[in-house]
This record gives C-alpha cells, structure tokens and sequence, in this order.
C-alpha cells in the first residue's frame, strides 16, 4: 500500500488536465527530436564530419541559446506563455521540415545541416525558458517540484526510446524519414497548447508597467545567494559534462567500432538511466544546496568511469550510470531555482538556467570535440569529470561559508 501511494505521488502532476495535455504531447516531440538527432549525428559523419563536426554541429545550434536565453527569460516574464509556446513551437518544425526534404532530393550537404541547427538554436533562446517557467502555470506551486521532474521524465524517456527508434528508422526507411516524423511531432505539441484550458492554468505575477530587463534578473540573481550559487556550478559543471551527443558517437566509432544501430543502443542506455534519474528525483524532496554540491561531484565521478570504460559490457554499464547522475543534476537544479524564484523573475532565472544548460554548448561542444579528436573519447570525459569536481567543490565551499556565517550571527 505504501509502495502505490509513493507511485501516485510520483506521478501527482498528471491529475491535471492541462498537465497531463503538455505530458503527452511532449512526450511524442522529444521522441522526434530524438529520432532526429541519431540520423543528423549520423548524416554529419556520412558527409565526411569528424568529432569536430560534431562539435560544430552543436555549437551551431547552442550559439543562438549563449546569446539570446536571457533575452528569452525576459520575454517570458512579460508573455502570455501559453501564445508565445504555440508560435514558437509552430516555427521549430520548419527547419526540420525543410531539411528533411532536402536531405529526400540528395540535395543535403553538411552547410545546411549547420544552418538548420543554428535557426532550431535561434527559437530554442526563446521557447526554452518560457517551457521551463510554463511548468509552474501548469501545475501550480505545490506540484512544480514533481512537474519539473515528470517534464524531465518525458525527456529522458524519449532519449532511451528515441535513439533506438531512429536509428531504426533512419536504417529502414531513410535518414530524410527521422527529419519529417521530428517536424510532424511539434504540430502535435501546438494542438496541445491550443486544446487546454486557460482557466484552469494557475496564476502567476507578470511584470507591469515598464518593460522587464535582464539587468534587474542579474542583480536579483546576484542578491540571492543561493540562486546565484547554483547558477555558477550548474554552468561550469555543464561546460564540459552535457556533450554526449558530442562524444558518444566517437565512442561507438573509434572505441566499439559499432554502427548505427550500435549507436541507437548507447543512446538509449544512457536514456534509461537518465529515465530513473529523474524519477527518482520526481519522489524526493524539495532540494537543498547541499544535495546540488553532492550530485555534481557524483556526475564528476560518473563522467570519469565513462572515460575509463573499453569494452561493450564497461560502455553499456557506466553510459547508464552517467544517465542516471547527469539528469539528478541537471533536474535537481533546476528544481531549485524554479521553486526560489519569485514569480516576476522566473522567466529570468530559468532563461539563465538554459543559458547553462544549452548556452555552453557553443564552448564545450567544439572544445570536447577537439579534446577528443586530439587525444581519444577517454580522455575527454575525465576532463569533463574535472570541470564538474570544480564545480561540485565550489558549491561545498560557499555552502559551508553560508552556514558559518548563520552560526556565527
């Protein structure tokens, strides 16, 4: 009995209807985007790419999110979230619809998948941080702990299901197929948006009066500490240890000389473990800094097994591990900031979150391409498993210097 009412907790979110409408369809778009991202991985090294192409790749598509998240913060506490989503999710599928159709008339060369990543980074800026605060409207103050990681779930979900199904795709009927079916999935997460009930959203302040600015969420950031602490060590942590789709693809190639259907496999590993990941986190509690510090020094130690593991049993075994500690790290900081951030400035704070998460890319993307293009997959890993020790040793110190400040008071 016990056991069922913790199930029913972890899934407490779903008994609203507009929830449970956001759930489902995203469930369906991160599976394409998934699909996607095997096939253009793969399409990148059939044209010739290299782990710096990779690299490029991504930092293309993450360039746009380092510039504009902010900025995007910014219009999401100033929007009706739900109207900008429904435009902005409507134009995520025309890069992929086109390229998709591109890639059908052997008409796809690796300047146009560059160019679309950078155009999905250029809407990414602005639709991310309003999804990421849209949660709070969803499921109001009391569930946007679990919301957060259901939202993390979904995603997760789709990167363990995603790949395998891609690369099934992509082998049986074509790589311009995975393109199409990823354009097609962001229509159902607009039909969605336009079925829900606006009534039903809970309210939440918007700025009034003159314009919101970024200045005013640095400085609120700034001067709450906590906010502030979390920003730092997600974003150094994040610089280095979120380029998977950066290293795993090498590591199917140049350490398991595997194919594409090897790579599907890797892919959803680490999809399943990042599944449990944020499942586990959806059943905990509100978190504190000092889970943060503990979490980022386990993705370090995560990220460096990856680097040490050489066979298909060691890749298969710590791919999974890393899933499961990158996405207890990323959802619990994210938690975190989304439940301390005053309702005028979550927009902000979440638009600082994806600068963190997606915003480097633009710097570790290429330069763990580079890493491992000029040493090996290995050895790139246990430098990202250095950026996050520094990260999660940061946040020890300053949580230790906050509560001997309490004491001494």
């Amino acid at each position: 009995m016990r056991r069922l009412l913790s199930l029913r907790g972890t899934f407490r979110s779903l008994r609203k209807y507009n929830y449970r409408a956001y759930f489902v369809a995203a469930v369906l778009s991160n599976l394409g985007t998934w699909i996607q991202l095997v096939a253009e991985n793969w399409l990148i090294l059939k044209l010739g790419g290299s782990g710096l192409a990779l690299g490029i790749t991504t930092g293309l598509q993450f360039l746009p999110v380092l510039v504009l998240s902010a900025y995007g913060g910014v219009v999401a506490d100033r929007a009706d979230k739900r109207r900008l989503l429904t435009v902005l999710q409507s134009l995520m599928a025309l890069p992929p619809l086109l390229l998709g159709i591109l890639i059908a008339l052997g008409q796809v060369h690796i300047w146009l998948v560059w160019t679309a990543a950078f155009l999905v980074g250029i809407i990414n800026a602005f639709s991310s941080p309003a999804i990421q605060a849209f949660a709070f409207e969803l499921a109001g103050p009391d569930d946007v702990t679990n919301a957060v990681a259901l939202n993390s779930t979904v995603a997760t979900l789709a990167r363990a299901i995603g790949p395998a199904v891609g690369s099934l795709v992509a082998a049986t009927a074509g790589i311009a197929a995975c393109f199409l079916l990823n354009a097609a999935s962001y229509g159902i997460v607009v039909a969605a948006l336009l079925l829900m009930r606006p009534s039903e959203l809970f309210a939440v302040k918007r700025e009034q009066g003159p314009a919101p600015t970024l200045k005013e969420g640095i400085q609120y950031a700034y001067g709450a500490s906590g906010l502030a602490i979390v920003l730092v060590a997600f974003a150094v942590a994040s610089v280095l240890g979120l380029n998977f789709q950066v290293l795993l693809p090498l590591v199917v190639t140049h350490v398991l000389s595997g194919n594409i259907q090897m790579y599907g496999l890797v892919m959803s590993d680490l999809g399943l473990g990042m599944t449990i990941g944020s499942l586990l986190v959806a059943a905990a509690s509100t978190p504190t800094l000092s889970r943060v510090a503990s979490l980022t020094l386990l993705f370090g130690l995560a990220n460096a097994l990856a680097g040490f593991a050489h066979n298909v049993v060691m890749v298969f075994a710590t791919t999974f591990v890393l899933g499961i500690a990158a996405t207890a790290f990323t959802t619990t900081c994210s938690v975190y900031l989304m439940k301390n951030a005053a309702d005028t400035m979550r927009g902000r704070i979440m638009g600082f979150y994806i600068l963190g998460l997606l915003g480097t890319a633009p710097i570790g993307g290429p330069l763990i391409g580079w890493i491992a293009q000029a040493t090996s997959p290995g050895v790139a890993f246990i430098s990202a498993a250095i950026g996050c020790g520094i990260a999660g040793v940061f946040t020890l110190v300053m949580v230790s210097r906050s509560l001997s400040r309490t004491m001494s008071v």
